[in-house]
């Protein structure tokens, strides 16, 4: 859904107070990347709670799992900066491609 609203967003247009039309996107381009961080969030307390593990939230304040994720959290804060850019200068397509290449990444550095 994203590349497609990103792409018809593209016609948007802004009108100065002279007149002028500006073509412009009518948000600004973190507010994709905090939308899809958001549910991304969402999606997984809704597994954590679905999962109904006995120990609910307390492994997610373990140091030692915070520890190991920070290889895998650097990839994806470098894939959502790449995915900044491309929405900024790229089209929607470009977008799901930046997006795609963070997921192998991300697989590699788990690795």
């Amino acid at each position: 859904l994203v590349p497609a609203l990103v792409d018809l967003s593209r016609t948007a247009t802004a009108i100065g107070p002279d007149g002028a039309r500006i073509p412009r996107f009518p948000y600004d381009a973190p507010s994709v990347l905090r939308a899809e961080a958001s549910f991304n969030v969402g999606l997984g307390l809704t597994a954590i709670v679905l999962q109904r593990n006995s120990g609910g939230f307390a492994p997610l304040l373990r140091m030692d799992f915070h520890l190991m994720m920070i290889p895998l959290t650097m990839v994806y804060c470098l894939g959502d900066l790449a995915a900044l850019f491309a929405i900024g200068s790229g089209g929607g397509l470009l977008y799901v491609a930046v997006s795609n290449m963070r997921l192998i990444f991300a697989a590699l550095a788990s690795r």
